[in-house]
Order: structure tokens, then sequence, then C-alpha cells
């Protein structure tokens, strides 16, 4: 896997909350935070994620 996308599904908790979350690359390490279905990591580039840090932010 080399990216990843995140988001609330549920309509009510998204008018709540906002998902943030960035991903640990093989040989780039952590990317910068994005948020509720941006994109985490690489493409096409054959980097695997190693961990990913998930934060429900409350707007």
């Amino acid at each position: 896997m080399e990216a990843v996308r995140i988001r609330i599904c549920d309509t009510e908790l998204a008018k709540k909350y906002s998902i943030h979350y960035r991903v640990h690359v093989q040989g780039i390490g952590w990317t910068g935070w994005v948020k509720d279905g941006e994109v985490a990591g690489t493409t096409g580039k054959s980097k695997r994620l190693e961990a990913i840090q998930i934060k429900l932010i409350k707007k």
C-alpha cells in the first residue's frame, strides 16, 4: 500500500469533526498532515506505508 485517503462517512459526524492523518513512507519518513479525504503517501513510486497517525479534531 502506497497511499491512503480517510474521510468521515457519517454526514452528522462530519459536520462536527475533521479527521487529520499522516503516514510514514519507506525511505522518506513522515509526511505532512492532511485531512478529510486528501491523499497521504506516494503514488507510482513503489514506496510502502510503514505507519499511520490519525487524529479526530472537533471543528
